[in-house]
């Protein structure tokens, strides 16, 4: 179950945007979440033989892509994935009327839509209804279940968690994960907004191509970025909705007190 070799290194040299080992985390009560068996990253699409190679050292044995049905066939990774890695799909999105990132590709190359669609803070707003969904959605509540049960399964670790840049719907199924084995709320918060400094090359990347072609590329920023808002709309429809996290995990997950109990003795240890 653990991993071969030192995890916190492949997290910085593995060439996997926003690619992070999940342990090292303290939770209230001081124990440590284990490094090696849980990270987040990008999709893998763009995983160059190295980065698959590296991922195989790594020991990972499950994959759970978080992405649409338009994602993956748009940018596929099935052949990135590392060797004997089950491929676990669980769509987030599934049930949302609203634009997910290969919808608002269109806009790239259409400016007066894009103002349309996007301009006035619609941009921002989106993504705070967004994170509502990421709590509220039937397909969502279906995707995070399907995760956190087969985190609990010993067989599936180490794994990586994604979707197209691992920052809104991984973002929001790491911080339910951590929060679940006690890391205190402002620390999730840290580790959620960690994102930004992760992404600021293919940030850049992507954005500086649109600006030297007139696109106002202010339109899209929000939509590349992490902000505090932006969780903190999740935490209110998991409050507004369910109570609470164990309100959340239990009615909404249907994540009961022994599978929270698997996750904690798998995944914590003696700080």
């Amino acid at each position: 179950m653990a991993a071969t070799v030192a995890s916190t290194t492949f997290a910085r040299d593995i060439g996997i945007p926003n690619f992070r080992d999940l342990g090292g985390h303290r939770t209230g009560d001081g124990s440590l979440v284990r490094h090696g068996l849980l990270y987040r990253s990008t999709d893998l699409s763009r995983a160059d033989a190295r980065a698959t190679e590296a991922l195989g050292r790594l020991g990972v044995r499950t994959v759970f892509d978080l992405r649409t049905d338009a994602e993956r066939e748009r940018w596929p990774e099935t052949e990135s994935l590392p060797s004997g890695a089950a491929y676990v799909v669980a769509d987030v999105l599934r049930d949302s009327p609203e634009a997910t990132p290969a919808q608002v590709m269109p806009l790239l190359s259409d400016p007066a839509r894009a103002r349309e669609v996007l301009g006035d803070g619609r941009s921002e707003r989106a993504f705070v209804d967004k994170y509502r969904e990421f709590v509220s959605l039937a397909s969502a509540r279906r995707a995070y279940r399907r995760l956190l049960t087969e985190l609990a399964v010993p067989d599936r670790l180490p794994a990586i968690v994604h979707c197209t840049t691992g920052k809104d719907r991984a973002g929001w199924a790491v911080a339910t994960f951590l929060l679940l084995l006690g890391v205190p709320e402002a620390a999730v918060m840290d580790d959620y907004l960690a994102s930004n400094d992760a992404l600021e090359d293919t940030r850049r990347e992507m954005l500086e191509p649109l600006a030297a072609r007139g696109v106002d590329i202010a339109l899209f920023e929000p939509m590349m970025v992490v902000k505090p808002a932006y969780l903190e709309a999740a935490f209110e429809e998991m409050r507004r909705a369910f109570g609470s996290l164990e309100g959340y995990l239990a009615l909404g997950l249907r994540i009961g007190p022994r599978l929270q109990g698997r996750l904690r003795a798998l995944f914590l240890e003696a700080g």
